[in-house]
């Protein structure tokens, strides 16, 4: 063959190639972006969950920590002495939260995680959590209340550039 077919062919055949190498370098960068974001959710995950199992070992309220630490008492203060003051002489709603001289992460009672606010810096950036405390009933968890009861809420939020929407994890605290 005199003509240029084969050249026209040896093009075409460049153009298929380049069409299937740019399209398999798509589906690596997309998998490699969504293997990130991946990682990104579960590194949030992971520390709202630890600040949650951190706050679980705590006690219920300032009044339930034991004066003595081999203390087993559940009630380790005298402020609380019985049903008379049953819940109320738990914290007030308004003043849950870190003690004085008290400072994160040396907290003894579950409320001083009440307006947490933490930055964690790993290998995929700065991830911000915050935390808050609140009171509950049995029969409705998800709605804060204004009265002290024997079911503290604790939800933590964690956030990061990178999150299409921030990651919150629940867990709910009983005085039994």
């Amino acid at each position: 063959m005199n003509d240029y077919s084969d050249l026209v062919f040896m093009m075409g055949a460049m153009v298929l190639f380049s069409l299937f190498a740019n399209n398999a370098n798509d589906s690596m960068v997309r998998g490699s972006r969504l293997l990130t974001q991946i990682e990104v959710e579960y590194t949030a995950i992971a520390l709202a969950q630890t600040i949650v199992d951190e706050a679980r070992t705590k006690s219920f309220d300032r009044v339930t920590v034991a004066v003595n630490p081999s203390d087993r008492m559940i009630v380790g203060n005298s402020s609380l002495p019985g049903a008379v003051n049953y819940p109320n002489g738990f914290t007030a709603p308004a003043n849950l939260g870190v003690d004085v001289g008290e400072v994160y992460p040396v907290f003894n009672d579950f409320d001083d995680y009440h307006n947490l606010s933490l930055i964690r810096a790993t290998e995929y950036g700065n991830y911000t959590i915050t935390a808050t405390v609140t009171y509950v009933r049995a029969e409705a968890v998800e709605t804060a209340v204004s009265a002290r009861t024997n079911l503290k809420r604790l939800r933590v939020t964690v956030n990061h550039p990178n999150l299409l929407n921030p990651i919150t994890t629940t867990y709910v605290k009983t005085y039994y």
